[in-house]
């Protein structure tokens, strides 16, 4: 019986020994936590609203609070949405010139890199700071720097670089020397200019050796004539037109041309008078070229021998400007190189490289860095187990979580500093290149100014001990730098999407309308006679010299002068005859080869290079209609600069109403 009582006795004391012991235990540790310098107090105190069951310190981490993965959820979400919105809109409107002139590929890798980027920040704090791996952590704090400025980098550099490609596509055609920015100058040729039309054709050369297709000879090919239609600017009723088209009008006889009498001239040229007197009075100059010389047919005998028909252009036919057997080969292989060099820049391939080469050396540093601490760590590790760089854990160690220490930082630092020092180089180099129409610009300077804003807060709110201690697991300060991302996808990429968009609803109701008046067109007009086709707009603008400027000048701003210098070499080709074929040669090597830096965007481009080259080999005699319908999908190419350059130019939109009139 006694027995039975002392082990009894023993049962308890080695019960109430245990509990007694867990209960100092946990008291021991909840006061450790709670006299932590790292965490606040109030961190262990949230109860429910702590995410832990048992709020403590941990690899040097706080626990957080439910806010944090709630509020980092929302804004994954968000981020995933307006990315997908933009790829989505990038694909649908790739061919929009606001995606064009800016690189759906460059837009795409740019959000491309934000999304995971931002994700993976994310992430961590929706898992716990405490179970995301700290490999993973630590390697994006060193990949972070080039990602947060490698895309403003490239752009700045893209712009620059399309800038000065534009500007010596521009002037290496502009013979006549005038000045293309501001539209003026006279007729007078410098040395310079005659030399780099001379040596076009065969920087041309140069540049598409690489892509040389050999050409096929194509039988029993008929030439046809086109009839290009264009709907009237005047109204319907109008019983003359206001000027004709040497490219407008077939000639199947000389019949139609016979049939305008002489009271329709008159009237013609009175309206052209008009035109050009309201064209005068915008600027206070008189216009360059003489009203009598601006009727065209397709008529040779009407077409002197390498004259300049409109006296519009100063136009080298009168000697061989095409004949490149005295050029200086050293000039040649500069601008093709200085070409090459720009075209490279300007495109997605260097981009690709970029990254992919900056990313993977930020990964090798990483790697480099962390191997050194494990080597270290093992070899002689501390008594508290600390590392180099962080509090606890390891850079390369992906079964728990960690906090960075004071070393890492600097070391972020210094590479975010290096990173800041070629951003800041390339936007330098973006406020020498002219302001384009697009924007991009003026894009960049907003989006550099958000990015300092967003950095400097980033720095001040991690420098506040209030703000890492404890406010940080509520709403983590991170999200300062996070916010940049969301602001640059809506600025880069998703407002030119809206705005393509929109433009893309103002050309289908312009369709509609224009469809609309083609049918009354054509039931008003007579089946028994055909009517001379008047100019376009588009065509009116650029038959002046200095319009013609304006537009050259908007579309080297704009990065498309392809169209409007294909369109300036169809009218030499038309105007000459002695020259002809070489001018055709020159078209053909310059505007319809894949790879060439003036390459036009047009579809099935090297069947029609093979076809035209056929047709120049073939024919004694070249007509001047063999590139009507070039020349009509250069107009309809420009349609898109023509109408942007009319908003933004009130010069020019004026002298286009009053066409109307």
């Amino acid at each position: 019986m006694s027995s039975m009582w002392l082990s009894s006795a023993s049962t308890i004391d080695i019960s109430h020994l245990v509990v007694s012991t867990s209960y100092q235990l946990n008291e021991t540790l909840s006061n450790n936590s709670t006299n932590s310098t790292i965490c606040h107090p109030i961190l262990f105190q949230l109860g429910n609203f702590s995410r832990e069951s048992t709020p403590q310190e941990l690899y040097g981490l706080c626990p957080d609070a439910l806010t944090t993965p709630i509020f980092s959820s929302i804004l994954l979400f968000l981020i995933i949405l307006m990315s997908m919105a933009s790829i989505l809109g990038i694909i649908a409107y790739r061919h929009s010139g606001h995606i064009k002139a800016r690189g759906a590929t460059t837009i795409s890798l740019s959000v491309c890199v934000h999304l995971v980027f931002v994700s993976i920040f994310f992430l961590r704090l929706m898992i716990d700071r405490k179970t995301f791996p700290c490999a993973i952590y630590t390697l994006l704090y060193f990949l972070l720097p080039a990602a947060v400025t490698l895309p403003m980098i490239l752009r700045c550099i893209r712009l620059y670089s399309m800038y000065k490609l534009n500007l010596i596509k521009t002037r290496i055609f502009d013979v006549d020397g005038v000045d293309s920015v501001n539209g003026g100058g006279g007729r007078k040729k410098t040395n310079e200019m005659v030399k780099k039309e001379e040596i076009v054709s065969s920087v041309v050369e140069i540049v598409e050796e690489s892509n040389h297709v050999e050409m096929k000879n194509f039988e029993n090919r008929q030439h046809s004539v086109h009839f290009e239609k264009v709907l009237s600017e005047s109204t319907i009723n109008q019983e003359t037109p206001s000027s004709l088209n040497t490219t407008s009008i077939t000639h199947n006889s000389s019949s139609n041309v016979d049939s305008l009498n002489n009271s329709g001239i008159d009237e013609t040229l009175k309206q052209q008078e008009n035109n050009l007197q309201i064209l005068s009075e915008v600027k206070g100059t008189q216009s360059t070229f003489d009203v009598n010389e601006n009727i065209h047919t397709n008529d040779e005998s009407t077409v002197t021998d390498d004259e300049d028909i409109t006296n519009t252009f100063t136009l080298n036919t009168s000697r061989s400007t095409w004949n490149l057997s005295d050029i200086n080969s050293k000039e040649v292989q500069s601008q093709a190189r200085k070409l090459n060099i720009l075209t490279f820049i300007s495109s997605y391939k260097f981009m690709v490289i970029c990254y992919a080469c900056l990313l993977i050396l930020q990964f090798l540093l990483w790697l480099g860095l962390g191997g050194i601490e494990e080597i270290i760590f093992t070899v002689s590790p501390p008594a508290d187990n600390s590392r180099i760089f962080l509090l606890e854990g390891g850079m390369l160690l992906f079964s728990h979580g960690c906090s960075i220490s004071t070393k890492f930082v600097i070391i972020f630092g210094v590479i975010t500093v290096i990173y800041f020092i070629i951003e800041i180089g390339a936007f330098i180099l973006c406020l020498f290149a002219d302001r384009d129409t697009w924007n991009i610009k003026k894009e960049t300077v907003i989006l550099l100014i958000f990015q300092v804003i967003c950095l400097l807060l980033f720095v001040i709110t991690g420098n506040i001990d209030i703000i890492v201690i404890l406010t940080d697991y509520f709403i983590p300060y991170g999200y300062t730098l996070m916010i940049y991302s969301y602001i640059e996808i809506l600025i880069y990429s998703l407002i030119p999407i809206m705005r393509s968009m929109y433009e893309n609803y103002k050309k289908k109701r312009q369709v509609k309308f224009m469809q609309q008046e083609a049918s009354e067109l054509s039931k008003s007009t007579s089946s028994y006679h055909l009517k001379p086709v008047p100019l376009s707009d588009v065509e009116r603008v650029l038959m002046n010299k200095r319009t013609f400027n304006i537009v050259l000048d908007f579309g080297r701003r704009s990065y498309c002068v392809e169209s409007v210098l294909a369109w300036r070499d169809i009218q030499r080709y038309q105007k000459s005859r002695r020259h002809r074929k070489k001018i055709a040669q020159h078209i053909i090597s310059t505007y319809l080869t894949i790879g060439s830096p003036f390459e036009l965007n047009i579809s099935n481009i090297e069947k029609k290079r093979l076809e035209y080259s056929t047709i120049i080999e073939e024919s004694k005699k070249l007509e001047s209609s063999l590139f009507d319908s070039l020349e009509s999908h250069c107009l309809s190419d420009m349609t898109d600069l023509f109408d942007r350059l009319r908003s933004s130019n009130a010069e020019i939109d004026t002298l286009v109403k009053s066409f109307k009139n």
